[in-house]
């Protein structure tokens, strides 16, 4: 019995990161096809982590430029693309706020599915560094020596070092980039999937939340894509029903018909605290 109408099916990841190994595994058992990424297909025109090159737009955005960059060198009809977001957390410095997506698109069938998961890191940092005797501190921060780290010229138009592994390294493009005139140089975690463990981990949950997707069709109008998770606000107030903004129910939904299938709704109203009526 296959897997999924794509059993067998070659799929290619648009991406030179090293992200197929770290998708591999729930595309393969969930999907039943096979991965390969172009070993020279330049994503990075499309923005870095290490602030070389900014990023042209929004996230979504991005997942679909890099299949068309990917489908102008390969005929291949379906592929996978990812785009990672990561900024530290405005009230709790320690941790990051990290965001993926990933875009499903099967052009022969014009199937594209797109599918994101947010969560809170500890592994990410970034800051600049304000003198020498901050730099250990500053490291350890971004998860070195576990972790690589990357160097950046962030008032100078010069190229980041990146991967930086070694203390020794690090001193040396630290030190490279002083003699070239820079002033603010930035110390960041290496966020590039095939450098950073972690993040592989997010992206490999992120394929398997998606492949499931892929292969589950709507109960009602049978499309396959069913799944996507939904929040819908608007609990009533308990003192005069008008509804809240509070949280009301979760569900799974369907893209194309709007069938909802619900897996949480609310017990009972509102605190009327919440109420844009009784609380203006």
């Amino acid at each position: 019995m296959s897997l999924s109408r794509y059993d067998g099916r070659l799929v290619i990841v648009a991406s030179r990161h090293d992200k197929a190994a770290a998708i591999t595994r729930p595309m393969a058992k969930l999907l039943g096809v096979r991965l390969w990424s172009p070993p020279d297909l330049d994503t990075d025109q499309f923005g870095t982590f290490s602030g070389d090159v900014a990023r042209p737009g929004t996230p979504v955005e991005m997942l679909h430029a890099k299949i068309a960059l990917c489908r102008s060198v390969l005929p291949n009809p379906i592929m996978v693309a990812s785009e990672g977001s990561y900024a530290q957390h405005p009230l709790f410095r320690c941790v990051a706020l990290a965001h993926e997506w990933m875009i499903w698109d099967d052009a022969a069938n014009g199937f594209q599915l797109i599918e994101h998961k947010a969560a809170i890191t500890p592994h990410y940092y970034a800051a600049m560094l304000e003198n020498v005797a901050e730099l250990e501190l500053l490291l350890q921060r971004c998860g070195w020596p576990k972790l690589a780290v990357t160097v950046h010229p962030a008032d100078l138009n010069l190229p980041s070092y990146k991967g930086l592994q070694t203390g020794a390294d690090i001193q040396a493009a630290i030190e490279t980039l002083q003699a070239a005139g820079a002033k603010k140089i930035q110390i960041a975690t290496d966020m590039r999937a095939n450098l950073h463990p972690y993040r592989q981990r997010t992206i490999r949950h992120l394929a398997a939340k998606l492949a499931r997707r892929v292969r589950t069709a709507c109960p009602q109008c049978h499309q396959f894509g069913f799944g996507q998770r939904h929040t819908e606000s608007g609990l009533e107030c308990a003192d005069c029903r008008t509804p809240s903004n509070q949280l009301k129910a979760i569900c799974r939904r369907c893209e194309f018909c709007d069938y909802r299938k619900y897996t949480w709704r609310a017990a009972g109203q509102a605190d009327p605290f919440y109420c844009p009526y009784c609380n203006p």
